[in-house]
């Protein structure tokens, strides 16, 4: 019996409280709507104290060297740790330094935005890396990401480079070759003028053996050397070896990315029904 007492009590007090707080809610509503919107129009001002920024975006395949004995082609810099190179500070200081933008205690807010928003993301199960970074005009983004791209482009260009002087040498050498085979080729009597020259007899059919073996030797060298040529010039060629290079143009987005006025409205609107809560209480105890 006390404990049915007990729940029935329980029962008519959360039963009291939500009366209460129904009554109090109605009661102060104005004010506490009030302060909601007040506060969310404060945030929005807010809002636009901050400058605009707009985001820039590349795309890169990073380059690739063919290598005919496997039959594969190697890139030229993995495509994280060219991501990361362009996170690491010291890039950045160069991508500054290129702007005429201060460096350390001295950065303005172009150079600290700089540092904030200079990104580099793997396209995942591709040789792509996405680029961006954000400033505060469409050609402070432009200018910046072309100046971070070019100075990727710039660490990759020697290692390219470097491999088609290689191949290119290659290709020369053998080029040298096969002239050279082509040429003993016209010179080397055939067989039939040694027969001729030589006659019958067994020092006839040894000249005759010989010619053929020369001849059959110099055919193979000579096959082999325009198999080689025609791998090097496949690996020459622009779809197997090639510098990083952009994807496209560096686009710009059309509108702000930043600040996000739901950023500041939605805060705004909290403090606003916090302080219209406060207030609200206030005015309930007191009346």
């Amino acid at each position: 019996m006390p404990e049915r007492e007990n729940g029935l009590q329980e029962y008519v007090d959360d039963s009291v409280s939500s009366v209460e707080i129904l009554r109090f809610l109605r009661a102060q509503f104005w004010v506490i709507s009030a302060t909601l919107i007040a506060g969310a129009i404060a945030g929005f001002g807010v809002s636009h104290l901050k400058p605009r920024q707009w985001e820039a975006t590349s795309v890169l395949q990073i380059g690739q060297i063919a290598d005919s004995a496997q039959g594969t082609a190697e890139l030229i810099d993995p495509p994280a740790r060219a991501a990361e190179r362009v996170k690491v500070r010291s890039f950045q200081d160069k991508v500054l330094r290129t702007l005429s933008l201060p460096i350390g205690s001295a950065e303005n807010s172009s150079a600290v935005l700089i540092r904030k928003t200079l990104d580099a993301e793997v396209v995942p199960n591709t040789d792509l890396v996405h680029l961006s970074v954000d400033g505060f005009s469409p050609e402070q983004a432009r200018a910046t990401l072309e100046v971070a791209q070019n100075q990727l482009l710039a660490i990759h260009q020697p290692i390219v480079s470097d491999a088609i002087n290689r191949l290119q040498a290659q290709l020369g050498k053998l080029d040298a070759q096969i002239a050279n085979l082509q040429a003993k080729r016209r010179y080397l009597p055939s067989a039939a003028d040694v027969k001729a020259q030589s006659g019958a007899g067994s020092q006839g059919a040894a000249d005759v053996l010989l010619s053929n073996i020369l001849d059959t030797s110099n055919e193979g060298v000579l096959v082999e050397a325009e198999r080689r040529r025609a791998e090097v010039a496949t690996q020459l060629s622009p779809d197997h070896t090639f510098a990083t290079k952009p994807l496209g143009d560096i686009t710009v987005s059309e509108f702000p990315v930043a600040p996000k006025r739901s950023s500041f409205i939605i805060p705004g609107a909290l403090i606003g029904l916090l302080i219209g809560l406060l207030i609200g209480g206030l005015r309930w105890v007191r009346r």
